[in-house]
């Protein structure tokens, strides 16, 4: 199954509208962050002062290899920062995006889930870098400005108002065979591969990370 479904994300890459293709390999995350795992939650404390940081869950969880990267000056205060395996919302999202009825989803990720013991400890963006569901190959990507199949679902929280939406992928955001974007906002995030090509959306929620 799991190859099976690496080959429709492949597929759905190579097919991208686009005049461009780039070879991609390697990328794996390395953590700089001592970290402990429980019950499926990795987590790490990250320090204001403590420059470049990376927290990667390990293989023990249901998200392995997805991580996070805080850059040097991202931090205010210091913080536990956790990652986990979050509920499955991409229907629910999707149909907040009014996207239901005309989008279909060809392959997904594991949604993960962000959270840090101190919200307002983050001033600056971080780094989330989530594995593309392809076993043991490279990919190749082409893509068009403005529209792409791929995705990074999302509902993050934010100090007046939490946010769903979609930010598409392009060939900028690969290293190897992962996704990285950077968010300013802890949340749930889910990599997501559509049919047909989709373009980034945003709207005000009262749902809840999860």
């Amino acid at each position: 199954m799991k190859k099976i479904l690496g080959l429709i994300f492949a597929t759905i890459l190579l097919s991208s509208c686009g005049s461009s293709i780039e070879e991609i390999s390697s990328g794996r995350p390395h953590s700089s962050v001592a970290t402990t795992e429980k019950d499926g939650v990795v987590s790490g404390d990250v320090k204001k002062d403590g420059g470049s940081q990376t927290i990667v869950a390990g293989d023990g969880t249901a998200i392995p290899e997805s991580s996070v990267n805080f850059p040097a000056g991202s931090l205010v205060l210091d913080a536990t920062v956790s990652m986990k395996k979050g509920s499955d919302l991409t229907s629910t999202l999707l149909g907040d995006l009014g996207m239901s009825g005309s989008t279909v989803v060809a392959v997904q990720g594991a949604p993960v889930l962000v959270s840090s013991s101190n919200d307002a400890a983050l001033t600056g963006a971080y780094t989330l870098s989530l594995p593309v569901p392809i076993p043991d190959q490279p990919l190749s990507l082409t893509t068009t400005a403005g529209k792409s199949k791929i995705s990074i679902l999302y509902l993050w929280k934010g100090a007046g108002s939490n946010h769903v939406g979609l930010t598409t992928v392009d060939q900028s955001n690969f290293r190897g065979t992962f996704v990285k974007l950077d968010f300013k906002n802890f949340g749930w995030f889910r990599l997501v591969a559509f049919t047909s090509t989709v373009t980034d959306k945003d709207v005000t929620t009262n749902r809840a990370p999860q």
